[in-house]
């Protein structure tokens, strides 16, 4: 691996990537504004200890600010250690982290299905990606066993002799391998807290937390996790550690999950990562109807000589993953959520400029809503309706008319008199949320669903990212049909619905060549055309014609 030059231009855009609202030795706005200055300067210095392989020592200290969680105040576990790193030595790390992940990836080095801290990668591609597996194994008429994982502060035991040496096998040698351990070694911190500050202490393990090198450096640590066990398929989100085994019987899957997890539990042993037990379990996964009498059998599944619990749902990357895979404990779980934001929205609006009564709904509901709506979002409409209730409240809260709504509880004969106290109907009804989602440009849940979905397919194929995930799908060879998508077997994963959504929306907005059309312009087209369906029809009432249609 060879280190190039950086450019004044590089560390310029660098310095205007950078977040404002972040924690930083040095106030970032000024860092913005004197960038023309100080980007020749920096260029330069970067480049020398690139040469050199050398990382500047006064670049490595770190404060560590102790952030109050939850629970007893006095007790040191309820705080969350943050740590703030020199601003200039962060843009150094961006400057190391371009080449090295560019050389990563050019290479084919790092685990295809290894889903955290990369471009391109998210964790709804995980979840799909892992959905998808497990439903095909049971129409295959498999067994599957699905291990979750939890590794206990797995950035902070890692051993940097271990790292540098993956790093020279990898191909890091030289210069590079100099630099990088050089940022590894000689590193202080110290406690800052109530305006005073500790003494220094070197930090012997572990990658820096607050760097951006640190997250790149811990994938490549753990990237031969899947040597260490071939036969299964292991799905990794950092240190989120997923592995699925299948077998034609109950007691084979068993089997060959103990076998394996022998092999993981060596692997973490050999590499210092502490497996935590409590936190991790299994789930079995088969078919409703399944005629074979061994899926009675007593089995269990160990690490070690310590017993994996089996649960029947689990958080998976956010997600609340049942062994039924049907959703209901995460909707249900979402839906209380979604109660709770519509209730602290309520509180907080009137104190909010009504300009940013929208923003507020992003923020603090839409997020949660859709967050991990591509797995989840394709099942009935009758599981949704709950959740699409939930944002009908929100939307008569954040943007309906809150002073009619105040007036019609004004019943009392102490506030009006008896002859204007009329409980009709119309008391008693809702204000009607349509006309509100189509004045405020607010996108139903149903719509949601077909947005996000197609917006994550059509990155899948345009940039060919994650390779796991373009693997699953199956372009046409028919001239003049490159965009077209053959569809796997129906059901109401991701892989189907978002290819029959794909194929429906490339006609309508004749969409000839991936590279025609970037991913911001297919958003806002889309945006527009779901925002058409939700107008059409009873200006009042919601209909069929108010959604995409997935067939």
């Amino acid at each position: 691996m060879f280190l190039f030059d950086c450019s004044e231009q590089e560390v310029s855009k660098i310095i205007c990537e950078l977040q404002n609202n972040k924690a930083s030795d040095l106030p970032i706005t000024i860092i913005k504004r004197t960038s023309h200055i100080i980007s020749p300067i920096l260029a330069h210095q970067f480049n020398y200890h690139m040469n050199i392989g050398k990382f500047p020592n006064e670049l490595k200290l770190g404060k560590i600010t102790p952030i109050y969680k939850k629970d007893n105040e006095e007790l040191l576990e309820n705080y969350r250690p943050v740590s703030t790193l020199p601003i200039f030595g962060k843009i150094f790390e961006k400057v190391i982290y371009t080449r090295l992940y560019s050389y990563f990836v050019s290479q084919g080095i790092l685990h295809d299905k290894q889903f955290g801290f990369r471009k391109g990668h998210s964790t709804s591609h995980a979840l799909n990606y892992s959905i998808h597996h497990i439903k095909q194994a049971l129409k295959e008429g498999d067994h599957i066993v699905g291990i979750f994982i939890d590794l206990s502060k797995a950035f902070d035991t890692i051993d940097h002799s271990t790292l540098l040496s993956k790093l020279e096998t990898y191909g890091v040698r030289g210069n590079t391998h100099s630099l990088i351990k050089s940022y590894l070694s000689d590193r202080m911190q110290y406690v800052g807290v109530l305006g005073e500050s500790s003494s220094q202490l070197l930090v012997e393990y572990g990658v820096p937390q607050g760097s951006c090198l640190g997250p790149l450096l811990f994938l490549i640590y753990i990237n031969d996790l899947s040597n260490a066990c071939i036969s299964c398929d292991i799905v990794l989100f950092a240190d989120d550690t997923n592995i699925f085994i299948r077998a034609k019987t109950k007691l084979q899957a068993f089997k060959n999950a103990n076998t394996i997890l022998e092999l993981v539990k060596n692997y973490m042993n050999s590499n210092k990562l502490h497996i935590n037990i409590g936190k991790s379990c299994y789930m079995y996964f088969k078919k409703q109807k399944v005629l074979n009498d061994q899926n009675n059998t007593e089995t269990e599944i160990k690490i070690g000589k310590n017993i994996l619990k089996q649960v029947s749902e689990t958080k998976f990357l956010g997600v609340v993953i049942d062994d039924k895979l049907n959703w209901e404990p995460h909707l249900k779980q979402l839906r209380k959520k979604l109660v709770s934001c519509t209730g602290s929205l309520n509180r907080i609006k009137d104190n909010v400029p009504d300009n940013l009564h929208k923003d507020l709904y992003h923020t603090l509901f839409e997020s949660y809503l859709t967050y991990g709506i591509t797995v989840w979002g394709g099942v009935s409409d009758t599981k949704l309706l709950p959740l699409f209730r939930a944002q009908k409240q929100c939307v008569r809260i954040m943007f309906g008319d809150k002073e009619a709504y105040l007036d019609k509880f004004k019943t009392c004969a102490r506030s009006r008199p008896i002859e204007t106290q009329i409980l009709d109907s119309a008391f008693f009804s809702k204000e009607h949320s349509k006309p509100l989602f189509n004045k405020n440009k607010v996108i139903t849940l149903n719509n949601l669903y077909h947005l996000h979905c197609i917006s994550e397919i059509y990155k899948i194929l345009r940039f060919r990212t994650p390779i796991s995930m373009y693997g699953l799908f199956n372009l046409s060879n028919r001239l003049g049909k490159d965009t077209l998508l053959l569809s796997p077997f129906q059901s109401n994963t991701f892989i189907y619905k978002a290819g029959v959504l794909w194929n429906s929306v490339r006609q309508k907005l004749n969409i000839l060549e991936f590279t025609e059309v970037s991913v911001g312009s297919l958003k806002s087209r889309l945006k527009s055309l779901m925002l058409t369906h939700q107008s059409l029809g009873d200006k009042w009432e919601w209909q069929i014609c108010n959604k995409m249609q997935i067939e």
